[in-house]
């Protein structure tokens, strides 16, 4: 956990980091891999105030990753600020 919070310091990220080394985490969110000991690739934006889910991303292969810009909109939605595009329809 130290570790995860230094690099996210070293990074400068304004959200939280965590660790997940009893995998409490990936089985919660649903989306630890069959048979292996790590979560499916995934991706999920919660809303700071409540922790509501307000988007995710759940992989189909090992190597399935979201594209940049749906993870864009969807911080922009969370965050309250207005991004360039409003048309982008949202993804629950």
């Amino acid at each position: 956990m130290e570790e995860a919070q230094r690099l996210a310091k070293k990074l400068g990220l304004g959200f939280p980091v965590v660790s997940d080394p009893d995998l409490s985490l990936i089985r919660r969110f649903g989306v630890e891999m069959q048979g292996r000991e790590i979560a499916i690739p995934s991706m999920f934006v919660l809303e700071a105030k409540t922790g509501r889910i307000t988007w995710r991303y759940i992989g189909e292969t090992m190597f399935d990753r979201p594209q940049l810009q749906p993870v864009l909109e969807a911080l922009d939605r969370a965050s309250g600020t207005p991004n360039n595009d409003s048309s982008a329809p949202a993804s629950p």
